[in-house]
C-alpha cells in the first residue's frame, strides 16, 4: 500500500515535537525507523518496546557523555525459525549495538549534525552508516517543528528524512512523518521475512509523552506498529522526595557537658555523643578527647553522598560538645580502611551556622578535607576508646534491619561493636544465560545468605552460602569446545552438577594503610564459585591529580563443579597493573589493566565508565590479550577478545530514604575464556572512587553537608 505524495506534505505541513529528541524503533534518537541528527540530552537513560511487522525488538539507549549516544536492542523475526528447526528457541532472534556521535550542536544557524552507525557490535546481520542534520524552527501560529535530512549506506539506500510538528497548546502529543530508506528486499534473510515486497517510503505517526513515558504509533507500508519506552533522566540527583529521611540533630542543648570529662575520655560523659551518633545510622569505630580537641572515626552506614555523612557526624559532635573543645577530627571509613578526614577548626562557627547565626562562607573557612594521615589514624586506633569501652559488652546487641537502605542487602542483622558483625540475607538474585539454542532467555533464582565479622586490627573473615531457589539455566545445550583452558566457558557445569546448596565464598581477609595513600588488601579462601586463591592487591593515590595506580596478584585454584571444597587441576598466577583516570568535570574513569589474566594468557584489558549525578554507572570493557581462542565467535583470521557492558543503578534516588545501596548487572556477549579476571576480594580504587568523588564539582566533600 502506499501513501500519496500530497499525504505525505501534508503530514509535514500538519504535524509534534520541536528540538526535542526521541527514540525511534531501534531506540536510536529519530523518527519511525530512520534516525535523525540529535543526540538526547546528556545522562539520558531510555528502554522500551516496539513492533511492526515482522519484527519485535526490546531497545535500550543512554547518553553515556554530552556527544556521545549508545543504544542496544534485541529483535524477534515473526514466523522465522532459529537454528534450523524445533529446538525450543523459538523464532530467529538477533542482537545488536548502534552508537549516534554529535558532530555540530545546534544553533541559530546552523542544524544539529551527528553521525553513527548501526550494528557496529553484535551478530552483524544489519549493519549501516549514517550522518544525519536536524534544524528546529517555528512559524508563527502553526507551532514548532523539527527538519531531518540524511544519508546512509549499508542497509540503508540513500538519502532519508522526515519532519515531526508539534502545538504548544497541545504540549504532549505530536505527530511525525518519515520517508524510510532501508534497503529492506536485500536484508538478512528478506525473502523469508516477506521483505522482498517492503519498500519502506512514506511512513507517518502520532506520539504521545506523559511524564517519563513516551509512546508512538505509526503505519508504514500498509503496517501498523508502535514504540513505547520510558526516560530516566540520569542526571538528575534524586527521583523521589526524602520523605523518611529523619530531621537533623537539633541544637537544643543550653547547658554544656563537662569539658574536664571528656578530656579524661570519660565513658559515661562520652556515651551521649556515641549513643547519638549510632541513632544516626553510624557505626562508631573510635573516639579520642585530647586538650581542645576530638577524634572520630566513624564507617558511614547507609548513606550514599560522604558530605552529607560527614555533615550530620559533625553536627552531632557539635551539639554535643563541651564549649571549651574547639577543633574535630572526623574520619570516614568504608570498611575499616580511612578514607578521608574532615578537619574542622572551630566548633563554635559550626554550632553558630547550625542556629543560622553563621553564613555558609564563614563556615567553610573553619573547614577542609583531606585523604587521612596514616599515622594519626593508627595512633588514634590505638589510643581511642571503642563501643565496648564506652557501654561495655551489653550494648553490642544484635540489630535487624530490613530494606535495601542498609549496607545493600535487603535483610541485614547487625550490631555496633569494636568490631561489629553482619549476618545478611539476599532472599532474592537473578542469573541470567541469553541466547542459548535452548531457549532465548534462561535464569535461575537463589538466596545468598553471609556471615561477616571484623575482627581487629584490619582483619576479618567472610562466608556466604547460596541457595538455589529455582534452577533454570543447568540444562543449557551449550558446551565448551575451548582449546583454551575452560576458566569460565564450563560455568553451565556448576549449575549441572552442584547441589541445591553450595559454598558461594569463604575468605579472611586484610585490610591496611601502611602509609599516607597507599592501601592494601590481602585474602586468602574460596574466592567465588569458580576459584579458590591467596593474593592482595595495592592502592596508591596522589595528593594531587586525578589518577590512580593499583596492583593486584592472586594464586588460584580451580574448583570442582560439586561446589563445596573440592578442586580440579588446573591452577595459574594473575598478576595486573592497572592505570586510572578522572575527568571530574564529566564524571569519566578511564582504566587499563596489564598483565597476566586467568587462562595464562597475556594482554591489556581497557574500561570506560561515566557516573552520573545519581549514582548511576554504565560502562564498558574490551580485553586483548595473546590467547588465540578461534572457537565461535572466533576464527583464526579474528581471535576472540573478551568484552562487554556494564551498569550500577544507585537505589538512593528511588527511594524515599538516603541509601548508598546499588544494583549491579554486567553482561558479555560471549562466556570465553580470554581475558578473564578471577574475582577475588578488593577493588579497593572503586571503593574509593565511589566513596570520595573528591574533586567533582557537583559531588564534592562538601554535597549535602548538613542535609
Amino acid at each position: 500500500m502506499y501513501y500519496p505524495r500530497s499525504l505525505f506534505v501534508a503530514a509535514l505541513i500538519l504535524a509534534p515535537l520541536g528540538a526535542t529528541a526521541q527514540p525511534n524503533s531501534l531506540g536510536q534518537s529519530g523518527l519511525i525507523h530512520m534516525p535523525d541528527g540529535r543526540v538526547e540530552p546528556d545522562g539520558t537513560l531510555r528502554g522500551g518496546v516496539t513492533y511492526m511487522a515482522p519484527y519485535g525488538a526490546i531497545w535500550g539507549s543512554v547518553t553515556l557523555v554530552p556527544w556521545l549516544e549508545f543504544s542496544g536492542r534485541f529483535t524477534r523475526a515473526d514466523d522465522v525459525p532459529a537454528f534450523g528447526g524445533d529446538t525450543g528457541y523459538g523464532d530467529y532472534k538477533d542482537k545488536a549495538f548502534d552508537f549516534k556521535i554529535r558532530l555540530i550542536e545546534e544553533s541559530g544557524t546552523l542544524p544539529a549534525i551527528a553521525f553513527g552507525r548501526q550494528d557496529f557490535h553484535g551478530t552483524g546481520k544489519f549493519p549501516a552508516t549514517f550522518v544525519a542534520a536536524s534544524k528546529a524552527f517555528s512559524v508563527g501560529d502553526l507551532g514548532h517543528f523539527d527538519l531531518t535530512a540524511g544519508w546512509g549506506k549499508g542497509r540503508f539506500d540513500g538519502a532519508f528524512g522526515g519532519l515531526r510538528w508539534h502545538q504548544p497548546w497541545i504540549p504532549n502529543l505530536a505527530l511525525v512523518a518519515e520517508y524510510d530508506a532501508y534497503d529492506y528486499e536485500n536484508d538478512n534473510r528478506a525473502r523469508r521475512l516477506g521483505e522482498v515486497e517492503r519498500d519502506g517510503g512514506i511512513g507517518i505517526g502520532i506520539e504521545y509523552t506523559q511524564g517519563v513515558l513516551h509512546g508512538q504509533l505509526a503505519r508504514q507500508d500498509g503496517h501498523w506498529g508502535f514504540n513505547l519506552g520510558m526516560t530516566i533522566p540520569l542526571q538528575r540527583r534524586t527521583f523521589v522526595p526524602k520523605t523518611n529521611e529523619p530531621p537533623p540533630v537539633p541544637i537544643s542543648m543550653t547547658a554544656r557537658p563537662n569539658l574536664a570529662a571528656w578530656q579524661a575520655n570519660d565513658p559515661a560523659a562520652l556515651a551521649p555523643v556515641v549513643r547519638s551518633l549510632m541513632d544516626e545510622g553510624f557505626n562508631v569505630s573510635r573516639i579520642l578527647v585530647t586538650g581542645d580537641q576530638i577524634e572520630v572515626a566513624i564507617f558511614p552506614g547507609r548513606m550514599s553522598t560522604i558530605g552529607r555523612v560527614a555533615g550530620r557526624a559533625a553536627r552531632v559532635v557539635a551539639v554535643h560538645a563541651p564549649a571549651g573543645l574547639h577543633r574535630l577530627e572526623l574520619t570516614i571509613q568504608d570498611t575499616s580502611l580511612p578514607v578521608i578526614t574532615y578537619h574542622f577548626s572551630d566548633l563554635a562557627t559550626l554550632r553558630a551556622w547550625i542556629a543560622g547565626e553563621a553564613t555558609p562562607g564563614q563556615l567553610q573557612a573553619t573547614l577542609s578535607a583531606s585523604y587521612p594521615d596514616a599515622a594519626a589514624h593508627v595512633e588514634l586506633v590505638e589510643k581511642g576508646a571503642t563501643i565496648a569501652d564506652l557501654f561495655g559488652p551489653r550494648d553490642g546487641a544484635w540489630r535487624v534491619r530490613v530494606g535495601p537502605a542498609f549496607h545493600g542487602f535487603p535483610m541485614a542483622i547487625s550490631r555496633n561493636v569494636e568490631n561489629p558483625a553482619l549476618f545478611s540475607i539476599q532472599p532474592i538474585n537473578f542469573g541470567f544465560v541469553f541466547n542459548d539454542a535452548s531457549g532465548v532467555v534462561k535464569y535461575d533464582i537463589y538466596a545468598l545468605g553471609t556471615v561477616r565479622q571484623w575482627l581487629g586490627s584490619g582483619w576479618y573473615y567472610s562466608t556466604s552460602l547460596r541457595l538455589t531457589v529455582y534452577d533454570g539455566t543447568s540444562d543449557t545445550v551449550g558446551q565448551s569446545n575451548s582449546r583454551l583452558p575452560r576458566v569460565r566457558s564450563e560455568f553451565y557445569e556448576y549449575r549441572k552438577q552442584s547441589g541445591r546448596v553450595k559454598l558461594d565464598s569463604a575468605f579472611i581477609g586484610h585490610l591496611a594503610n601502611p602509609r599516607d595513600r597507599v592501601y592494601t588488601w590481602v585474602s586468602a579462601g574460596v574466592y567465588e564459585e569458580m576459584f579458590t586463591g591467596i593474593g592482595g592487591e595495592v592502592l596508591y593515590l596522589p595528593e594531587i591529580g586525578n589518577w590512580a595506580a593499583d596492583f593486584s596478584a592472586h594464586a588460584v585454584k580451580q574448583r570442582d563443579f560439586e561446589g563445596w571444597l573440592g578442586h580440579q587441576q588446573y591452577s595459574t598466577v594473575t598478576a595486573l597493573a592497572g592505570f586510572h583516570y578522572r575527568f571530574p568535570k564529566q564524571g569519566v574513569t578511564l582504566s587499563a589493566r596489564a598483565g597476566r589474566f586467568l587462562a595464562k594468557d597475556s594482554g591489556v584489558r581497557f574500561e570506560m565508565r561515566r557516573r552520573f549525578l545519581s549514582g548511576f554507572e554504565v560502562g564498558g570493557w574490551y580485553t586483548h590479550t595473546d590467547a588465540n581462542d578461534i572457537m565461535s565467535p572466533g576464527t583464526p583470521e579474528n581471535p576472540y577478545h573478551d568484552k562487554g557492558v556494564f551498569i550500577r543503578y544507585s537505589l538512593g534516588p528511588i527511594l524515599p530514604r538516603d541509601s548508598y545501596a546499588g544494583i549491579d548487572f554486567s553482561m558479555s556477549p560471549w562466556q570465553r575464556d580470554p581475558g578473564q579476571m578471577v574475582r577475588a576480594p578488593g577493588g579497593l580504587y572503586q571503593m574509593f572512587e565511589r566513596r570520595l568523588l573528591l574533586n567533582l564539582e557537583d559531588l564534592g566533600p562538601w554535597s549535602d553537608f548538613g542535609q
